[in-house]
């Protein structure tokens, strides 16, 4: 006896692997943030860029191993709460109205419905899609709450077409409910009149 722990083969080398890839991708993120903030001139960009990567990510992981870690959700909320205070400083709004967009963005992407249907019939939904879609329909609220009704209906539609084409009778919802996130950007970014764009609306 040694006293020396062994390591299960394989999971030492997945470990350095796993940490330069959380790295790339928090620097990759930083870098997508800053760069939405320069370009658009709104600090609300940042949020909407550092959430995207969270869809991304939540989307790989759910494709491979059928969940979504709550770490990645904490990362989000925080990302959320933090950004609260920096996008009503900085792009000069009220915090109450902020808070409101933010909560009728949550309603509007139908997570809560979703959590209901978690709490029913957890068989048919996992807990980690209504979390994800809680965080993904919140942050489109930093520019235009209506918009988040599209994450949804783009998930909905992913999820469809994934099981048609696939002949499965279950979907992992992390890559639909990402692809519906980033719809829900284009379009607020599209037809900032139809969804009541913030910034966009205001600058035309």
């Amino acid at each position: 006896m040694t006293g020396e722990k062994r390591v299960p083969s394989g999971m030492a080398s997945h470990q350095p692997i796993a940490g330069r890839t959380a790295a790339m991708i928090g620097v990759a993120t930083a870098a997508v943030a800053i760069a939405s903030w320069w370009l658009t001139g709104a600090a609300a960009a940042v949020p909407i860029a550092v959430i995207g990567s969270v869809a991304l990510v939540a989307a790989a992981t759910d494709a491979a191993t059928g969940r979504i870690p709550n770490g990645l959700i904490v990362f989000a909320l925080s990302t959320i709460a933090g950004s609260w205070t920096l996008v009503a400083i900085v792009d000069n709004r009220l915090m109450a109205p902020l808070l409101a967009d933010l909560a009728a963005a949550l309603v509007m992407s139908g997570a809560p419905a979703l959590f209901v249907v978690w709490l029913v019939a957890p068989r048919l939904l996992g807990g980690g899609d209504w979390k994800l879609l809680s965080v993904l329909g919140s942050a489109v609220g930093f520019v235009a709450p209506l918009g988040a009704a599209v994450i949804v209906m783009g998930a909905f539609a992913g999820g469809l077409a994934v099981a048609a084409v696939g002949r499965r009778r279950t979907v992992a919802l992390g890559p639909p409910l990402a692809v519906g996130y980033f719809l829900a950007v284009a379009a607020v970014v599209l037809y900032p009149e139809l969804f009541a764009n913030w910034y966009l609306a205001g600058s035309r």
